[in-house]
């Protein structure tokens, strides 16, 4: 989760969780957390859930409202309400930083001696952390925050509208990601625990022993140890439709996922509304990260090639347009 520069993302961030990072980072600059599925939260009374009713944009549960709209998962706004926040903190950390992550509206960072510290907005908390607990990792979601100490301990603050915070496991953990209204943790004996928003089964994690987990908006995926890709949740645009293949790692993004092969090919599926899956590129990839409606990749020779939305300049930064400012309508 990472400098999507980002649902990206924990521990040590390679090439994977900055190229994740900037896709959430270009995400919220129009409003939105994980993509147009996940709006930045940014008022304490949620007007939209995950598959539920809002006031502007009926939902018939589908995660997509009655005029076309998606349904964010965070308890956050739709596009078009003002984005204000009086409470937004502005103070980048500075020091020896080892690792951030962005989520709709906010970004928390992890430096050398294991203080997590978070900026921007902070409408439902999500930069009233834990300051005196030592962290080795951080992944930041739609609108909560979720961090582990050295003892394996998941900690959440942030967002509780979806359930985000209710349920926290004990036990040592060895990874957490953290996405729209859900959360799953990698237990050390290679299973996984997932709690928070359940509206689509996302908490119906799989039995078995996995290396990785990544939490998307509605759905997750995660890779066992025989580099089987399994997924769980939401499937109205496919994000469960995993290709054959054995995979070395897997990103899931909004509604899209991407995996990366064990001959380093980029596989990805899902949703396509913009091109997410059109322009895959060839080669031999060292990493993957998938955004709301993009992906990029690193190549061998660290070369990096993204495809998909290119509306806010995720692909060419000469079509990125000005980001609006504080309470500008967008």
């Amino acid at each position: 989760m990472t400098v999507f520069c980002g649902r990206r993302k924990v521990g040590w961030v390679g090439f994977g969780g900055v190229l994740l990072a900037c896709s959430w980072l270009l995400l919220g600059c129009r409003s939105s957390s994980v993509d147009p599925d996940v709006t930045v939260p940014v008022d304490a009374s949620p007007s939209t859930t995950a598959g539920g009713t809002s006031s502007d944009s009926p939902d018939d549960g589908d995660g997509e409202s009655d005029d076309g709209e998606r349904i964010d998962d965070t308890g956050g706004v739709s596009p078009g309400d003002a984005v204000e926040d009086e409470q937004a903190d502005n103070d980048v950390p500075s020091g020896h930083i080892v690792a951030v992550s962005v989520g709709g509206s906010h970004s928390c960072a992890l430096d050398a001696v294991g203080v997590v510290s978070c900026w921007g907005s902070n409408v439902f908390g999500q930069l009233d952390g834990e300051p005196d607990v030592v962290f080795t990792s951080v992944d930041v979601g739609g609108g909560h925050v979720c961090a582990l100490d050295f003892n394996g301990t998941v900690s959440c603050w942030g967002s509780n509208a979806l359930g985000q915070l209710n349920g926290m496991p004990s036990g040592f953990f060895t990874s957490v990601s953290a996405g729209g209204g859900h959360t799953c943790g990698l237990n050390a004996d290679g299973t996984i625990v997932c709690w928070g928003n359940d509206d689509h089964g996302q908490l119906d994690a799989p039995a078995g022993v996995f290396t990785s987990v990544s939490v998307g908006n509605f759905y997750s995926c995660a890779l066992d140890a025989g580099g089987v890709v399994s997924c769980w949740g939401d499937n109205t645009l496919g994000q469960l439709d995993v290709p054959a293949g054995v995979f070395a790692a897997v990103d899931a993004g909004g509604f899209h996922s991407c995996a990366l092969d064990t001959a380093g090919s980029v596989v990805c599926w899902g949703d396509n509304t913009l091109g997410q899956l059109d322009g895959v590129p060839g080669g031999v990839f060292a990493s993957v990260s998938a955004g709301g409606f993009h992906a990029c990749a690193v190549d061998v020779d660290g070369g990096m090639t993204c495809w998909g939305d290119n509306r806010f300049g995720q692909l060419d930064r000469s079509n990125q347009p000005d980001s609006p400012e504080a309470g500008d309508t967008v």
